[in-house]
């Protein structure tokens, strides 16, 4: 696989080498994305004053994953050639280019297994059905048996073990690596449907205002822009040539790239409404009446604490105060109050139609009339 003409590393530059440096650029911006998504994810959490979750640990580690994966194929573009073709490598290129062809592989099967974790984690957390939960966990070891599966392919496919990184040593024996590819292809396009497909129903009925409801159908659309591009890849990986796999490989690992890539965001986006709703106020809805967003108010102020004040007539006053806490969700889709203390006599609630003042008239005793003025302060502390 190397010659008289091979070119030797000290030589090496990226001008001569287009290709690779397509993969390199490609590979660094798409980490950089992936950062700024995952750091805004971080963000919106803490502007939200919540803890983070099992499902944002695991989103760093996915990250991490993308990194392995990505700086792996940018050693390959700069030590070991990775864009041009095998006979013009040395051998110590071409051991490079195993090298981090195999950390590669297994960066990016542990990155994009732990976004499919995450977010179905984050199903768990927003939904909270004990049906679809246990769909949930059952759909969690399944792509933890993906994930398993992958390593055991990746690990087990030349033996002995140091036959991955020098596979015409004589004496070893390898399999067939495209076989590999489309069993563990195959495996993460059906799982990724399924985990895209498991949430429609419940997303679709959820009562939110229209503009909000199409927008968290868009985040899933750039899931299966996802599936998409898993599938070209998958299409790629078999125009491979493993004589020249430096040169032909290039494509399948800039479509690898993009893939955990657009994973991250599709599960960072919908935990970044607080930013949004920060920045873009007038474009955001109340959370608890469907109307516009609060334009002067902070969004996590907003988000966390509404008083509000019903006036009655000014005879006599009656103050009360209500505590109502309401779990966390990622959709944010509140809709209505529920009493919790329906023991109370005072029959305030049925005047709690609006923010505006109602009065609430009593008797009438020597041609005068009664009434009360009702002061309710209610709290909504989202936990």
């Amino acid at each position: 696989m190397s010659g008289p003409e091979a070119m030797p590393m000290a030589s090496l530059a990226l001008a001569d080498n287009p290709r690779g440096t397509g993969l390199l650029v490609v590979c660094i911006l798409l980490m950089i994305i992936a950062t700024l998504a995952v750091g805004m994810r971080l963000w919106a959490r803490k502007y939200k004053g919540t803890d983070f979750a099992a499902d944002d640990y695991v989103t760093i580690f996915a990250l991490i994953g993308l990194y392995g994966n990505g700086v792996a194929e940018c050693v390959a573009v700069v030590l070991g050639g990775r864009g041009l073709h095998a006979t013009t490598l040395s051998p110590a290129q071409l051991a490079i280019n195993y090298k981090t062809l195999f950390a590669a592989q297994l960066s990016w099967t542990l990155s994009t297994s732990a976004i499919k974790v995450a977010l179905l984690l984050l199903y768990a957390r927003v939904f909270p059905s004990k049906r679809f939960k246990i769909v949930v966990y059952i759909m969690i070891g399944v792509v933890t048996a993906y994930c398993l599966g992958c390593l055991i392919t990746f690990f087990a496919n030349c033996q002995p073990f140091e036959a991955n990184f020098a596979p015409g040593m004589p004496g070893v024996h390898c399999g067939n690596p495209q076989a590999g590819w489309l069993g563990t292809g195959l495996a993460n396009i059906l799982t990724d449907i399924a985990i895209l497909s498991l949430p429609m129903r419940n997303v679709w009925n959820l009562q939110l205002p229209k503009r909000t409801k199409w927008a968290v159908m868009g985040v899933f659309a750039i899931g299966f822009a996802t599936v998409i591009i898993s599938t070209i890849r998958l299409v790629s990986l078999f125009q491979i040539d493993v004589m020249d796999f430096t040169y032909t490989a290039v494509p399948a690992d800039i479509l690898s790239a993009f893939e955990p890539t657009l994973a991250i965001a599709c599960t960072c986006i919908p935990i970044m409404r607080p930013l949004f709703k920060r920045f873009f106020p007038t474009h955001s809805r109340s959370n608890l009446y469907g109307g516009r967003g609060m334009g002067g108010q902070s969004g996590a102020n907003h988000a966390q604490k509404s008083d509000i004040v019903m006036s009655g007539l000014k005879k006599n006053s009656v103050k009360q105060h209500k505590r109502i806490s309401i779990p966390a969700t990622s959709t944010d889709g509140f809709r209505r109050l529920e009493d919790e203390q329906q023991h109370k006599t005072t029959d305030w609630k049925t005047h709690f139609t609006s923010r505006s003042s109602t009065p609430v008239p009593l008797q009438v005793q020597d041609g005068k009339q009664q009434g009360i003025e009702i002061t309710t302060d209610i709290v909504v502390q989202r936990d």
